[in-house]
């Protein structure tokens, strides 16, 4: 059997730089003309990455049963949201927190 060959990607595969390159040049124009500190670029980041990996379990359940689930979002944000809150508006700990944002999640599944 023979690979079907993509129109417009090079034999070698694709290089780092074309995949990771204009999302460095963004990000450096962003931090060159609207600087911002440190925290909130982190909680940026963050907040990216845990919409990523609620996109990516989207992904893996319709993979695998060829039906939405927007449910699924909702059973892993809520306690998430639960336990960020309680920590923020000024829990006793973050033991505290994550104890009831376990719960949440316990109570919601």
């Amino acid at each position: 059997m023979t690979r079907r060959r993509l129109p417009g990607r090079p034999e070698g595969g694709w290089p780092a730089l074309a995949l990771l390159g204009p999302a460095a040049a963004v990000l450096a124009v962003q931090l060159a003309f609207y600087p911002v500190p440190l925290g909130v670029w982190i909680q940026g980041l963050v907040g990216g990455l845990l919409n990523a990996l609620v996109v990516l379990g989207l992904l893996l359940i319709y993979r695998a049963n060829r039906t939405v689930n927007l449910s699924q979002a909702t059973l892993g944000t809520f306690p998430t949201a639960i336990a960020v809150g309680v920590f923020m508006l000024g829990a006793p700990g973050l033991g505290a927190a994550l104890g009831l944002g376990v719960a949440a999640a316990v109570l919601v599944v």
